[in-house]
């Protein structure tokens, strides 16, 4: 494989989406071989661990990219996904024909992919185009529209809940508190959730500020302040014309199937000029409750929302949701996340390749 193809490669997969922007993966290239790991030197103690759903979810991403853009290259591999290895997975290129110049690669949809955290037109999404990404499948992965008003209130209803339990779980606020990046320099660091992407009314960064501070924030959860916040998270959610919700299996590789099929569903979502926002409040609230992660006063709520999140999606056994997507046609172009340079993510980054 050809250092310009490894090149390739390594930066569309680091265009997936992860949770936080946190981007927790690494690329190792050997021969004609690039492997994808967890960045635990990185990432220890900041974010998701290498097993946890979140992970898997951006790795699928990572690894949906990659042959998108092996597609496009002329690349032939072979994926092998070992699940007692270190790495996710591992990319052999057997042959390659490559017939595209860089300028034309980076024009490709998968660049494109971003999220728009802003309010949408009522417009609903075309019959065409739902029908299209109901039929999308990877492995035992799949989506389900939820369009009706009585669909998109419920669910807006169990994401508010969820949220509520959110902002009052320490460790989760401050893993949220972490993340996000307020200034000019904060941003440029190509991690992390600018605040320039999510819609903040007058002063809402002071405010931010001033919350993410669990001391202020736990005393005023006193106040009610985590139903204020919980309500403002799923507002926009409770009024798009469309939902997405994502399922799925519970295995390592069937959540790494569900990432794929969620990167493609967003990249071909985008490239029709269609906005996406995903909500992961309600799936790591019941991740947490598998892993007995829930306080004990919260329990009950979760429980709750458990059961009705099964019954409104209709969930099989041994199904779950992985992820919901708020779709629809944006009201204004977003700041777009950045990413970590090469350096940060790439062992032994050949002096050749820019950013």
């Amino acid at each position: 494989m050809s250092g310009i193809s490894t090149y390739h490669l390594i930066n569309a997969g680091r265009q997936a989406p992860s949770a936080d922007n946190y981007q927790p993966w690494r690329f190792r290239v050997l021969g004609n071989t690039i492997s994808v790991e967890y960045d635990i030197d990185r990432l220890k103690g900041t974010t998701f661990g290498p097993g946890e759903p979140a992970t898997l979810l951006s790795v699928g991403g990572v690894l949906e990219n990659m042959l998108q853009a092996c597609g496009v290259l002329g690349l032939e591999v072979v994926c092998s996904r070992d699940g007692d290895s270190s790495a996710y997975f591992t990319l052999a290129v057997t042959s390659q024909d490559e017939a595209v110049s860089p300028a034309s690669f980076t024009d490709h949809p998968l660049f494109k992919r971003h999220t728009n955290r802003f309010p949408y037109t009522p417009d609903p999404i075309p019959a065409e185009i739902i029908q299209e990404i109901t039929g999308l499948r990877e492995g035992t992965a799949q989506v389900k529209i939820l369009d009706t008003p009585e669909q998109v209130k419920a669910i807006g209803i169990l994401t508010r809940q969820a949220s509520e339990v959110r902002f009052q779980n320490q460790e989760v606020h401050e893993w949220l508190a972490r993340s996000l990046r307020y200034t000019k320099t904060e941003v440029e660091q190509g991690d992390g959730l600018d605040l320039a992407t999510i819609p903040l009314p007058p002063g809402g960064r002071i405010f931010m500020r001033f919350l993410m501070d669990w001391k202020w924030m736990s005393r005023l959860n006193r106040l009610g302040v985590y139903k204020l916040m919980a309500s403002l998270d799923a507002k926009l959610l409770a009024e798009a014309p469309t939902v997405i919700a994502l399922l799925g299996g519970s295995t390592r590789e069937e959540i790494i199937d569900a990432g794929r099929l969620l990167t493609r569903v967003w990249i071909d979502l985008n490239s029709k000029g269609i906005a996406v926002q995903p909500y992961y409040v309600i799936s790591d609230q019941l991740q947490r409750r598998l892993e007995g992660k829930i306080p004990p006063h919260l329990r009950g709520q979760v429980d709750i929302i458990a059961e009705k999140v099964s019954d409104l999606l209709g969930l099989a056994q041994n199904q779950r949701l992985h992820m919901l997507l708020r779709i629809g046609y944006p009201t204004r172009d977003p700041v777009r996340s950045k990413r970590l340079p090469l350096s940060a993510v790439c062992r032994e980054v050949p002096n050749h390749w820019e950013e």
